[in-house]
């Protein structure tokens, strides 16, 4: 199976667990990462080998990258995960997913009119006790 190649755009802590999450997945890796501030970006790439850039358009111009991983301030969000659909890249969102309704549906329809995937980050779903919870619920325990 061919790995799914990750473009991280957001360097902060939630970007640096995620990137760890992807690496260790047997169908991902992480391809490149982006940063405006450079030293974030450069000590995520250095941990993955990976190049590093401080523009968006470099992640969504590279021929490595099939998907874009968003882990920027909330106001980014839908602005950046509309130019990753319209460059052709998946695009998997941090939570919230936009500002608004109308942001969100833009997104939506840009991902949809781009035929490339849209989901928003829900990981806590996955964590034991989470589960757990969920199984209570559904045996009415």
């Amino acid at each position: 199976m061919v790995p799914m190649r990750f473009g991280i755009v957001g360097c902060g802590e939630i970007a640096v667990r995620t990137a760890e999450g992807i690496s260790q997945a047997e169908n991902a890796e992480v391809a490149m990462v982006m940063d405006v501030n450079e030293a974030l970006a450069r000590d995520l790439a250095e941990r993955y080998n990976v190049p590093y850039t401080t523009q968006l358009e470099d992640v969504l111009s590279s021929e490595q990258v099939d998907a874009v991983y968003i882990a920027t301030p909330h106001n980014l969000h839908a602005p950046q995960a509309i130019q990753c659909a319209e460059a052709g890249k998946h695009v998997i969102v941090e939570k919230p997913m936009a500002l608004n309704c109308e942001e969100a549906k833009a997104m939506i329809d840009a991902c949809e009119r781009c035929g490339v995937a849209l989901s928003v980050c829900f990981t806590m779903r996955y964590l034991p006790y989470i589960q757990r919870a969920k199984e209570l619920v559904q045996n009415e325990v």
